[in-house]
């Protein structure tokens, strides 16, 4: 009986000991983060010390026990976890929950659940940019309907990466028509017909030209996708990249689309370009040759001085982030050069 009392007793102060080694952990990580008490609930703290430990696996197979158990809950402890501004060697486990949302939800119903947090969180909007691609990988017919069908879904983070994915691939042509065709009255329309349009020009300035033919020739957009494809086409072929900027029948429009795709027939094939422009015509101009020179002569400059996108600096070619939200307007031979109206 003494000894089996002792043992209690050694029990009980083993307990007591982890529980004050555990409040005392919360209270470091209280005076670290700068969070209250009520701010480490079990799940967070449970997730917490994964992360602490620096093992990948263990983060994702945690993670995906709390999604078993509670999905909503596991998405709100993901959020909280971003919000806090917690810093972790391991990265929070994007790809793990989209597979799982994926797996076991229509897209849909995975929409529906990350819900408001899309547009609040950080951590949840990546997890629905990776969940956005991997849907367009598996059904994306689907996917432009759900699109079209659902007009209060605009954030432009995931619309841009999921555009970058697919612009070079073989359904590039069908999305930019599913953008065409968004109703008028789609807040979205304008971001998305002009953003899908520039990252296919810029990918497939061929294949692109012929979605040209699904716009009304007097359709402002028309000549904006014209001096798109005229900049991206020139970066190949010089002179054809000038004739399609030159074919714009609106003269400020034209002059746009030519420095634009001067620029770019200049950075890449100094002499071809040159002895283009000894014989270039540059009809009701307000600028003079001289001038016009100058101006394609600086933007080539530019364009030479860009580099490639950093996706570790969350920057892209021009140095710019890479979060629409955080990125402002958009400059650059494509966009900038363009009359300020089709900017």
């Amino acid at each position: 009986m003494i000894a089996e009392k002792g043992s209690e007793e050694e029990l009980i102060d083993k307990e007591a000991e982890a529980a004050a080694l555990r409040e005392a952990w919360i209270r470091e990580l209280m005076v670290h983060y700068g969070q209250p008490r009520e701010f480490f609930d079990e799940q967070t703290l449970y997730m917490i010390a994964a992360f602490q430990m620096g093992d990948e696996a263990l983060v994702n197979a945690r993670m995906l026990e709390l999604l078993e158990k509670d999905v909503s809950s596991a998405l709100l402890t993901m959020a909280k976890l971003d919000g806090s501004f917690m810093i972790f060697e391991t990265e929070l486990p994007y790809t793990a929950v989209s597979d799982y949302l994926l797996d076991n939800y229509s897209p849909d119903e995975g929409m529906n659940l990350m819900g408001q947090l899309l547009f609040s969180s950080q951590s949840i909007r990546e997890v629905g940019s990776c969940f956005f691609q991997d849907w367009a990988k598996r059904d994306p017919d689907g996917q432009l309907k759900w699109i079209a069908d659902n007009p209060s879904f605009n954030s432009e983070y995931i619309f841009v990466d999921y555009l970058k994915q697919e612009m070079p691939g073989e359904n590039a042509a069908n999305i930019v028509t599913a953008m065409l065709n968004l109703p008028l009255d789609d807040a979205r329309a304008d971001f998305l017909i002009r953003e899908s349009i520039q990252l296919m020009a810029v990918e497939q300035p061929m294949a692109a030209s012929e979605i040209l033919n699904q716009l009304p020739a007097d359709d402002p957009l028309y000549f904006d996708a014209v001096g798109l494809l005229a900049s991206s086409a020139a970066r190949e072929n010089g002179l054809l990249g000038m004739e399609w900027a030159s074919s714009i029948p609106d003269p400020n429009m034209r002059l746009g689309a030519q420095i634009s795709a001067g620029s770019s027939f200049l950075a890449n094939d100094p002499d071809g370009f040159y002895a283009w422009f000894k014989n270039a015509e540059f009809e009701d101009a307000p600028e003079t040759r001289d001038e016009i020179l100058k101006q394609m002569e600086t933007a080539a400059e530019l364009e030479k001085s860009y580099v490639p996108d950093d996706p570790a600096a969350g920057t892209d070619r021009r140095g710019l982030p890479t979060d629409p939200e955080l990125r402002g307007p958009v400059p650059g031979p494509l966009r900038g050069n363009l009359p300020p109206t089709q900017q």
